[in-house]
């Protein structure tokens, strides 16, 4: 059987015809409501008026000026807010340049401390080399230089204990040609000792008797065994360590140790030969 839709349509039309009803009576009552509370507003402040001497237009002002002035208020405190927010801001800054400006100032003032370091380490260098130069001429124009690398070969030459190959006391009569290339190139050193010390004491010309008594005191005679070479070549070595102890005491020790690691005899020389203060000396080498 069909249906008929013809009802369902007209109550359809009929619910939404009471819901566009009831919407305009909400609406309705909602303005009676807001005229009611404005007329009571309007009433309020007309009684207000009556009861202050002010009209209506009076009160509205001074609401409109009160509402002004918290506006004002309200603008104000954020101004200042923002203003103490960009001093703090501008006093960060400022700080910040202040500590960079110190850092720079700091990195120039080690930097010149730095520079005056490295100028007073050079001229310091530049005085040591100076002075190693005095030092070393000083040794050169006494002959003691000479005299200390002689006296050095000389007393690798008779180093060790026993026999000395060239020398002995038959030995020493032998002419060179009848010893061994050892006892030769000993001979040589010794002999080489010999002339610079005369030569220091004589500059140049030598007498017989001033080479015999050289002799007798290195040792290096006739009949003369292997001690006494030693024992005269070692107080040779000793005499000229305390010269040049003395000589040193004129001069720093790192002029010393520059002049020495430049290829000089120098403090090895007095450790290894220098006697004990008030040992006994047989040898003058006046020069």
């Amino acid at each position: 059987m069909p249906v008929d839709l013809t009802v369902f349509e007209r109550q359809k039309s009929i619910i939404d015809q009471q819901q566009l009803q009831d919407a305009f009576n909400l609406k309705k009552a909602l303005a009676i409501q807001s005229a009611q509370k404005n007329a009571l507003e309007t009433e309020a402040l007309q009684s207000q008026a009556a009861m202050g001497g002010l009209s209506l237009k009076d009160i509205l002002t001074m609401q409109t000026q009160q509402q002004n002035n918290q506006e004002n208020l309200a603008f104000k405190r954020e101004q200042m807010q923002a203003n103490e927010a960009l001093r703090r801001d501008q006093m960060a800054q400022q700080m910040q340049i202040a500590r960079d400006n110190a850092a720079l100032r700091g990195d120039a003032l080690a930097a010149r401390f730095d520079d005056a370091a490295a100028k007073a380490q050079d001229a310091r260098q530049k005085k040591i080399e100076a002075e190693a130069e005095r030092y070393g001429k000083a040794l050169e124009s006494t002959g003691l230089s000479e005299l200390l690398s002689a006296a050095e070969r000389a007393s690798n030459a008779v180093a060790g204990e026993g026999d000395i190959a060239g020398y002995g006391a038959l030995t020493n009569a032998l002419p060179s040609i009848a010893v061994s290339q050892e006892g030769k190139a000993n001979r040589q050193e010794i002999s080489s000792l010999k002339n610079t010390l005369l030569k220091a004491r004589s500059g140049g010309a030598v007498t017989p008797q001033e080479a015999k008594r050289l002799g007798t005191e290195i040792g290096d005679t006739i009949g003369s065994g292997a001690s006494l070479l030693r024992s005269g070549v070692g107080n040779i070595s000793s005499t000229l360590a305390e010269k040049l102890a003395n000589a040193q005491s004129g001069f720093s020790p790192e002029a010393i140790q520059l002049y020495e690691s430049r290829g000089g005899i120098g403090s090895g020389f007095v450790q290894k030969y220098r006697k004990p203060s008030g040992a006994n000396k047989k040898l003058t080498v006046d020069f």
